[in-house]
Protein backbone atom coordinates (compact mmCIF):
# COMPACT_ATOMS: atom_id res chain seq x y z
CA UNK A 1 0.00 0.00 0.00
CA UNK A 2 1.43 3.42 -0.72
CA UNK A 3 2.05 6.39 1.51
CA UNK A 4 0.15 9.07 1.22
CA UNK A 5 0.68 12.60 2.57
CA UNK A 6 -0.32 14.94 5.11
CA UNK A 7 0.37 18.73 6.17
CA UNK A 8 0.67 19.92 9.43
CA UNK A 9 1.29 18.17 12.22
CA UNK A 10 1.34 18.99 16.61
CA UNK A 11 4.92 20.46 16.83
CA UNK A 12 5.30 24.23 16.01
CA UNK A 13 7.51 23.32 12.66
CA UNK A 14 4.03 22.96 10.75
CA UNK A 15 6.76 20.04 8.90
CA UNK A 16 4.83 17.20 6.57
CA UNK A 17 4.33 14.65 7.74
CA UNK A 18 4.47 10.61 5.85
CA UNK A 19 2.29 8.49 8.10
CA UNK A 20 1.42 4.71 5.93
CA UNK A 21 -2.02 4.07 6.17
CA UNK A 22 -1.86 0.75 8.11
CA UNK A 23 0.24 3.07 11.14
CA UNK A 24 -3.16 4.68 11.50
CA UNK A 25 -5.15 2.95 14.36
CA UNK A 26 -7.91 5.55 14.49
CA UNK A 27 -8.92 8.75 12.88
CA UNK A 28 -10.82 11.24 15.03
CA UNK A 29 -12.35 14.79 14.10
CA UNK A 30 -11.36 17.71 15.71
CA UNK A 31 -14.13 20.56 16.27
CA UNK A 32 -12.25 22.75 13.61
CA UNK A 33 -12.77 20.05 10.27
CA UNK A 34 -9.16 19.23 11.26
CA UNK A 35 -7.95 15.46 12.34
CA UNK A 36 -6.21 13.74 15.50
CA UNK A 37 -4.73 9.97 13.93
CA UNK A 38 -3.99 7.92 16.71
CA UNK A 39 -0.64 5.62 15.69
CA UNK A 40 -0.34 1.77 16.35
CA UNK A 41 2.32 2.47 19.05
CA UNK A 42 -0.43 5.26 20.90
CA UNK A 43 1.23 8.36 19.32
CA UNK A 44 -1.66 10.99 18.21
CA UNK A 45 -1.13 13.60 15.19
CA UNK A 46 -3.02 16.10 14.68
CA UNK A 47 -3.51 17.11 11.06
CA UNK A 48 -5.28 19.61 8.47
CA UNK A 49 -6.72 17.20 6.48
CA UNK A 50 -10.46 16.33 7.13
CA UNK A 51 -11.12 13.18 8.60
CA UNK A 52 -12.76 12.48 5.43
CA UNK A 53 -10.03 13.31 3.09
CA UNK A 54 -7.84 11.40 5.71
CA UNK A 55 -10.49 8.05 5.58
CA UNK A 56 -10.65 8.33 1.86
CA UNK A 57 -6.94 8.46 0.97
CA UNK A 58 -7.10 4.92 3.53
CA UNK A 59 -9.79 3.57 1.86
CA UNK A 60 -8.09 0.98 -0.43
CA UNK A 61 -7.57 -2.49 0.93
CA UNK A 62 -4.76 -4.12 2.04
CA UNK A 63 -2.27 -6.05 -0.10
CA UNK A 64 -2.70 -10.08 0.43
CA UNK A 65 -0.82 -10.91 3.37
CA UNK A 66 2.42 -13.20 3.18
CA UNK A 67 2.05 -16.90 4.24
CA UNK A 68 4.73 -19.95 4.66
CA UNK A 69 4.17 -23.30 6.14
CA UNK A 70 6.41 -25.22 8.86
CA UNK A 71 5.64 -28.84 9.34
CA UNK A 72 8.02 -31.10 11.45
CA UNK A 73 7.92 -33.77 12.04
CA UNK A 74 6.01 -34.52 8.60
CA UNK A 75 2.89 -35.99 10.15
CA UNK A 76 2.26 -33.33 12.50
CA UNK A 77 -1.65 -32.31 11.86
CA UNK A 78 -1.51 -28.75 13.19
CA UNK A 79 1.92 -27.01 11.04
CA UNK A 80 3.12 -23.71 12.55
CA UNK A 81 1.78 -21.01 9.94
CA UNK A 82 3.55 -17.30 9.93
CA UNK A 83 4.36 -14.37 7.82
CA UNK A 84 3.48 -10.66 6.98
CA UNK A 85 0.46 -8.55 6.98
CA UNK A 86 -0.57 -4.97 8.12
CA UNK A 87 0.31 -3.73 11.75
CA UNK A 88 -2.85 -5.67 13.90
CA UNK A 89 -4.70 -7.06 10.81
CA UNK A 90 -6.61 -9.93 11.34
CA UNK A 91 -5.57 -12.86 9.70
CA UNK A 92 -8.19 -15.76 8.71
CA UNK A 93 -6.95 -18.89 6.95
CA UNK A 94 -8.75 -21.40 5.40
CA UNK A 95 -8.55 -25.25 3.94
CA UNK A 96 -11.35 -25.06 0.88
CA UNK A 97 -14.31 -23.71 2.71
CA UNK A 98 -12.88 -24.72 6.40
CA UNK A 99 -11.15 -21.80 8.47
CA UNK A 100 -8.41 -23.67 10.20
CA UNK A 101 -6.40 -19.82 11.70
CA UNK A 102 -7.67 -16.60 12.82
CA UNK A 103 -4.83 -14.45 14.31
CA UNK A 104 -3.62 -10.65 14.36
CA UNK A 105 -0.62 -9.60 13.31
CA UNK A 106 2.10 -7.65 15.79
CA UNK A 107 3.12 -4.14 15.18
CA UNK A 108 6.15 -5.31 13.40
CA UNK A 109 4.25 -6.56 10.53
CA UNK A 110 4.28 -10.26 11.57
CA UNK A 111 2.05 -13.18 12.54
CA UNK A 112 2.20 -17.14 13.02
CA UNK A 113 -0.30 -19.67 14.54
CA UNK A 114 -0.54 -23.23 15.01
CA UNK A 115 -3.50 -24.67 12.75
CA UNK A 116 -6.03 -26.65 13.60
CA UNK A 117 -5.91 -30.31 13.50
CA UNK A 118 -5.77 -31.36 9.94
CA UNK A 119 -6.32 -35.29 8.54
CA UNK A 120 -3.66 -36.42 6.67
CA UNK A 121 -3.27 -35.62 2.93
CA UNK A 122 -2.63 -32.25 0.75
CA UNK A 123 -3.87 -29.72 1.57
CA UNK A 124 -4.60 -26.09 0.17
CA UNK A 125 -4.36 -23.00 2.27
CA UNK A 126 -5.41 -19.30 1.50
CA UNK A 127 -5.09 -16.60 3.73
CA UNK A 128 -7.11 -13.23 3.81
CA UNK A 129 -6.24 -10.34 6.25
CA UNK A 130 -9.20 -7.47 7.47
CA UNK A 131 -7.02 -3.98 8.25
CA UNK A 132 -8.38 -1.74 10.69
CA UNK A 133 -10.54 -0.30 8.94
CA UNK A 134 -12.56 -3.34 8.54
CA UNK A 135 -10.88 -3.60 4.96
CA UNK A 136 -10.59 -7.30 3.49
CA UNK A 137 -7.50 -7.90 1.11
CA UNK A 138 -7.71 -10.29 -1.74
CA UNK A 139 -6.70 -13.84 -1.20
CA UNK A 140 -3.14 -15.08 -0.61
CA UNK A 141 -1.40 -17.02 -3.38
CA UNK A 142 -1.76 -21.17 -2.21
CA UNK A 143 0.11 -22.48 0.28
CA UNK A 144 0.28 -26.15 -0.69
CA UNK A 145 1.56 -28.63 2.12
CA UNK A 146 1.42 -32.53 2.62
CA UNK A 147 0.39 -33.94 6.06
CA UNK A 148 1.69 -38.03 6.23
CA UNK A 149 -0.16 -40.19 7.51
CA UNK A 150 1.39 -41.59 10.89
CA UNK A 151 3.33 -45.06 11.20
CA UNK A 152 0.96 -47.77 11.58
CA UNK A 153 1.36 -49.03 15.27
CA UNK A 154 3.55 -52.39 15.22
CA UNK A 155 1.93 -55.55 15.34
CA UNK A 156 1.31 -57.62 18.42
CA UNK A 157 4.51 -60.42 19.18
CA UNK A 158 2.98 -63.80 17.52
CA UNK A 159 3.13 -66.10 20.75
CA UNK A 160 5.58 -69.29 20.11
CA UNK A 161 3.74 -72.74 19.90
CA UNK A 162 3.30 -74.78 23.22
CA UNK A 163 5.03 -77.81 22.20
CA UNK A 164 2.60 -80.31 22.75
CA UNK A 165 3.92 -84.16 24.64
CA UNK A 166 2.16 -87.57 22.79
CA UNK A 167 0.41 -89.40 25.52
CA UNK A 168 2.20 -92.27 26.57
CA UNK A 169 1.86 -95.54 24.60
CA UNK A 170 -1.20 -97.75 26.08
CA UNK A 171 0.38 -101.11 27.97
CA UNK A 172 0.14 -104.14 25.57
CA UNK A 173 0.47 -107.60 26.27
CA UNK A 174 3.63 -109.70 25.44
CA UNK A 175 2.81 -112.79 23.30
CA UNK A 176 6.02 -115.30 23.73
CA UNK A 177 6.52 -117.55 20.94
CA UNK A 178 7.26 -121.41 21.85
CA UNK A 179 11.42 -121.88 21.78
CA UNK A 180 12.75 -122.86 18.34
CA UNK A 181 14.30 -125.78 20.36
CA UNK A 182 11.17 -127.40 21.51
CA UNK A 183 9.95 -130.61 19.72
CA UNK A 184 6.63 -130.18 18.13
CA UNK A 185 3.29 -132.06 20.29
CA UNK A 186 2.10 -134.09 17.38
CA UNK A 187 -1.49 -135.60 18.25
CA UNK A 188 -1.94 -138.98 16.86
CA UNK A 189 -4.76 -141.85 16.88
CA UNK A 190 -4.53 -144.30 19.56
CA UNK A 191 -3.59 -147.88 18.57
CA UNK A 192 -5.73 -150.54 18.41
CA UNK A 193 -5.95 -153.48 21.20
CA UNK A 194 -6.58 -156.79 19.89
CA UNK A 195 -9.26 -157.42 23.14
CA UNK A 196 -12.70 -157.80 21.77
CA UNK A 197 -15.26 -156.09 24.50
CA UNK A 198 -17.47 -158.25 26.12
CA UNK A 199 -21.23 -156.84 25.55
CA UNK A 200 -22.27 -155.51 28.62
CA UNK A 201 -18.93 -155.62 29.77
CA UNK A 202 -17.39 -152.10 30.58
CA UNK A 203 -14.41 -151.65 28.91
CA UNK A 204 -11.07 -151.96 31.37
CA UNK A 205 -10.66 -148.32 31.07
CA UNK A 206 -14.35 -147.24 32.50
CA UNK A 207 -13.58 -149.61 35.29
CA UNK A 208 -12.76 -148.14 38.73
Amino acid sequence: MPQWLIYGSNDTTQRRVFVRPQDVRAVMESNDGSSILVLGNGTQIAVSTPALTVMAAISDPPEPPVMVARIDPPTNPTPMLSGAAEPFATVVVRDGGTQVVVTKADATERWEANTTPLSPGNHTLIATQTDIFGLISKPSAPCSIVIEAPAPPPAPPVPEPVPVEPPPPEPSETVFAPSESREPFVVTDAPATSETPVAGTPAAEDTF
